[in-house]
Formats: C-alpha cells, structure tokens, sequence
C-alpha cells in the first residue's frame, strides 16, 4: 500500500467519552485527533492504558486544548 489511509468522521455526531470528571460529550476536533492516532499508529481501539490511541494521540493533542482527560473506551455500549 501508498501508507496513506483516509478519516472520514461526521462532524455532527457528538459521542459521549469517559473523561476524569465523568461522562462528556465529545467534539468533532477530539474525534479526528482520536482517528488520526489509528490512522498513524495503525491501532484499533481494544488497546488500553498507557499505550493506547486515547494515552498517545488523543489526550496530549486535545487535553491542551479543551482541558478534558478521556480515560477510556465505551466497548459494548
């Protein structure tokens, strides 16, 4: 393959993330920085902890910006 993989998110679409002070929604600049980790790292979202997408590209690009740490994932909701 060229390495190049292509995002595609709904911008209207606000996902509700579990964050350090509870439950909030999530903002389309959040969403694309969580899908560029994938995108880059090539993960899928069953890695938690200190290595995952949310730890790696996620929180240090976002938390800066909107002051919210997302702790985890959602799975089977």
């Amino acid at each position: 393959g060229s390495g190049f993989r292509t995002i595609v998110i709904n911008p209207f679409k606000l996902d509700e993330i579990q964050t350090k002070n509870g439950r909030q929604l999530s903002c389309p600049m959040r969403t694309l920085a969580h899908e560029m980790g994938h995108a880059v790292s090539g993960w899928r979202d069953e890695f938690q902890g200190p290595t995952s997408v949310i730890s790696l590209w996620e929180n240090p690009v976002m938390t800066p910006i909107d002051g919210v740490i997302r702790t985890g994932y959602d799975f089977g909701k």
